[in-house]
């Protein structure tokens, strides 16, 4: 009459017993009721998952499932966010870099028991926004755009660079782009972004309007007559803003000429005062500068003449003295001081 089982599930059950022999039979019931075990949860392997897509935890089980009855999963450590479902599946919608580690719990009638893992989330290499080209004054400080990577969370933490940029340009920890002094022209540059995963790169270009000039005063001058006057090299206050500048003569004596660096020549001075105005021009703009040039007349020194002879009684019809640089010699007074 012993009554055993060899492998009792949980639950309630009715038991009958039943005696028989030759002269009947009778029977006993009872009822059998098998308590579960707590859950014993196998064991979840470490695990590595990409950083910006979701994750989505294995499916656990129970290695004594058939001796516990129904448990209840239950999350008890994980990144924020984290949420676990009926069957024990675990889901991460935010994934950062790192070690994150896991804990869930199976609850029973008879116990719970825990289980836990590490999901290693490594560091995607950066991918660096694309850089619109842009334009500066020159001149004037710049602040340009600011570099940025299209997922500064999977790429961490970033090194900035620049390659080919100009002297004076420079990129922060931010990425933000400066240059103290822009000079005119074009410049082809690009922004690179480094970290331990590896480095990506945007190139843009940078063009640099120049300044209009302002061109430095040129003092008034004096210059001999009979010579030749070439001009003073003309300045600018600000040469490297403004870049290369084309020269014109606005108002000059005739005969004068000026060259690409602004000097002006006048082949033949005469006496007085002469107005000089030069300009400086670019595609910022233009400025004038102008200066007087005085030229000193010069003391006359006659022509030799030869001795003459007139017969006597005859009219001496007398000779035109003549000036050896009559341009130079001006504002003469002709007068004898000796004679008959």
């Amino acid at each position: 009459g012993q009554i055993s089982w060899d492998a009792p599930t949980t639950g309630t059950f009715a038991v009958q017993a039943i005696a028989t022999n030759d002269a009947g039979s009778d029977s006993a019931g009872f009822e059998l009721v098998v308590d579960p075990f707590g859950p014993v949860v196998v064991a979840i392997d470490d695990q590595d998952a990409p950083c910006g897509a979701p994750y989505q935890g294995p499916t656990p089980s129970i290695e004594n499932a058939e001796s516990v009855g129904t448990v209840t999963w239950s999350l008890v450590a994980g990144p924020s966010g984290t949420t676990i479902d009926s069957n024990g599946v675990v889901s991460w919608p935010d994934v950062t870099p790192g070690a994150a580690i896991f804990t869930i719990q199976a609850t029973g009638a008879g116990g719970a028991d825990q289980e836990s893992w590490t999901v290693t989330v490594a560091l995607d290499a950066p991918t660096v926004t694309a850089i619109d080209d842009t334009s500066a004054a020159a001149g004037t400080p710049w602040t340009g755009p600011i570099a940025s990577v299209s997922d500064p969370i999977c790429a961490g933490t970033v090194t900035w660079s620049l390659v080919g940029a100009p002297s004076g340009m420079s990129i922060d920890s931010l990425g933000q782009i400066s240059w103290d002094a822009p000079v005119p022209g074009s410049v082809s540059l690009s922004a690179v972004a480094t970290t331990d995963a590896g480095s990506d790169s945007a190139g843009f270009t940078v063009v640099v309007d120049p300044a209009a000039p302002i061109v430095i005063t040129i003092s008034d001058e004096e210059s001999p007559c009979g010579a030749p006057y070439t001009g003073p090299a003309p300045g600018l206050e600000n040469e490297v803003a403004a870049g290369p500048v084309t020269w014109s003569i606005v108002s000059a004596p005739t005969g004068t000429t000026i060259d690409a660096s602004g000097v002006v020549s006048w082949s033949d001075p005469t006496p007085g005062a002469a107005g000089f105005t030069i300009e400086a021009s670019n595609a910022g703009g233009s400025d004038q500068v102008s200066w007087t040039v005085t030229v000193d007349t010069v003391a006359p020194v006659i022509v030799a003449v030869d001795d003459q002879s007139v017969g006597c009684g005859a009219v001496y019809p007398g000779v035109t003295l003549a000036l050896t640089d009559p341009e130079c010699m001006t504002g003469v007074t002709w007068s004898i001081t000796d004679g008959p």
